[in-house]
């Protein structure tokens, strides 16, 4: 059965808000970096939907940019794969990207999908010093991610059978009231046939009170 219910229309309630809250406020305690953030993309702004709680993060919670706005975050989303820079001021493609502003200098960002595989948007940490990551945070941030992923499934799952129990019960109010409908018509047949069998019955009394009556008829 086709899918009813775009992922993208499923709201994100407040109890995984704050789970995610959570995820990237641990993500600066571990890693030890001033930001850590969950985009949200929704053309043709990206929006800060989580923002760390952290001493130092220069982002918050409902910051837009409009695209394309050359943040790391962008080309996150677009290569839909692992962005890291660790050092935007040695690297000629990010050395007057916005973020520089902020005093944000290095990234590693994760892209986030719905469960029909389009962007979601991206999970990120940024520091403010020059930051190579190791492979064990890239595998947290990896780990967080798939768990972001998770939620947005289940968020979708659930809205779908939601909507697939609503169609059920339409159906089987449809099907009760054509069932009433059969119903009413067996009976009407049913009345119909016994009536036919009484004129039946009459009217062969009546041909046996006529043979009776002309006994020389045949």
């Amino acid at each position: 059965m086709e899918p009813t219910i775009n992922p993208k229309d499923v709201p994100i309630p407040q109890e995984i808000r704050d789970k995610w809250q959570n995820i990237v406020n641990i993500l600066t305690r571990i890693m030890k970096v001033p930001a850590a953030l969950i985009m949200k993309v929704e053309f043709p702004s990206f929006t800060v939907f989580q923002s760390a709680d952290s001493e130092g993060n220069p982002f918050r919670a409902g910051q837009e940019f409009t695209l394309p706005a050359g943040i790391y975050c962008e080309k996150t989303m677009r290569t839909q794969r692992k962005n890291l820079i660790p050092n935007a001021l040695k690297d000629p493609e990010w050395d007057k990207n916005p973020s520089i502003a902020t005093g944000i200098i290095s990234y590693l960002g994760f892209p986030i999908f719905y469960p029909d595989k389009n962007i979601f948007g991206t999970l990120c940490v940024l520091d403010n010093k020059e930051n190579a990551y190791s492979r064990d945070f890239e595998e947290i941030m990896s780990q967080f991610k798939e768990i972001i992923e998770s939620h947005l499934t289940l968020l979708w799952q659930k809205l779908e059978l939601e909507d697939l129990l609503a169609q059920q019960k339409i159906i089987e109010r449809e099907l009760k009231d054509k069932i009433k409908e059969v119903e009413g018509i067996n009976k009407i047949c049913i009345d119909q046939e016994l009536r036919m069998v009484g004129l039946k019955a009459k009217i062969a009394k009546l041909e046996e009170e006529l043979k009776q009556a002309r006994p020389g008829v045949k």
